[in-house]
């Protein structure tokens, strides 16, 4: 019997109780492992909804930065057309003003060819130019 209390004794003292002691720090290990685990896993979800909250936010930017360069866009169009029914317009009051000018300038000059054409007619009609000058403009005058 004392061999066998020996026997428990050396076993409980150099198996047993390492044993149990490893046992102890593997599990101890194996929670701090799952712990971290957990927080890794917290942190990820953490990451992944900061990560959705910028790619969101990002889109809602980008979003409103478009609507801004077309309304930017539209405006420079407005302006541009404006600017150019201006332009056209003033184009067009020049080119009238040069056409009422050229029709002043041809009425002019073909009255004065008309004016020559008549008082060289007199002088062939009358054969004394001064007569000729003189009846002509008494007629029109």
């Amino acid at each position: 019997m004392v061999n066998l209390a020996v026997v428990i004794f050396l076993l409980r003292k150099f198996l047993f109780q390492p044993y149990l002691a490893y046992v102890v720090k593997q599990e101890e290990k194996q929670l701090a492992i799952d712990e971290a685990a957990n927080t890794i896993a917290a942190i990820k979800d953490d990451a992944e909804k900061e990560a959705n909250k910028i790619l969101s936010d990002a889109h809602a930017s980008a979003h409103n930065v478009r609507e801004k360069a077309e309304g930017m866009a539209e405006a420079q169009a407005a302006n541009i057309l404006e600017a150019a029914e201006d332009s056209a317009k003033r184009i067009q009051e020049k080119a009238s003003s040069d056409v009422t000018q050229v029709e002043k300038q041809l009425k002019n000059r073909y009255s004065e060819d008309v004016l020559q054409a008549a008082l060289t007619m007199n002088k062939k009609l009358f054969k004394d130019e001064s007569q000729a000058n003189e009846v002509f403009f008494k007629k029109n005058a």
